[in-house]
């Protein structure tokens, strides 16, 4: 025989919203679920459900079809994408030993523009 628990209101919402906000870190909502469920100490499916319920209950709050809420889901995919690529870009330029930057047609360092301004003032 299994047993069931039973979790409060603000636990479910506390647990929900840690994925809601914690979701963008992860490559998709289901891998936030997996991260945040045996936090909690319950199984993925339930918290999904959770999620489900309070996504649904928000649609009725906002009077939102099921296209709208369709293209908010695709919305909010692209922005995670858009983050994941702005943090990758960030690391990338942190690794860089110099910017290059375009001067005349050719491809020149920082360091390369100093001497030619400094050049062209004397």
């Amino acid at each position: 025989m299994t047993t069931t628990k039973c979790y409060s209101r603000e636990v479910r919402e506390r647990a929900v919203n840690l994925v809601l906000e914690t979701q963008h870190e992860h490559d998709s909502q289901w891998k936030a679920i997996l991260s945040i469920a045996p936090k909690i100490g319950c199984i993925p499916e339930t918290l999904r459900l959770w999620i489900k319920q309070q996504e649904q209950r928000l649609a009725v709050k906002n009077n939102l079809n099921a296209d709208e809420r369709q293209w908010i889901k695709v919305l909010e995919r692209e922005n995670r994408e858009l983050r994941r690529s702005n943090d990758i870009l960030r690391q990338a330029a942190a690794y860089l030993p110099s910017v290059s930057v375009m001067a005349a047609g050719d491809m020149k360092t920082v360091g390369d523009l100093d001497v030619l301004k400094s050049e062209r003032v004397n």
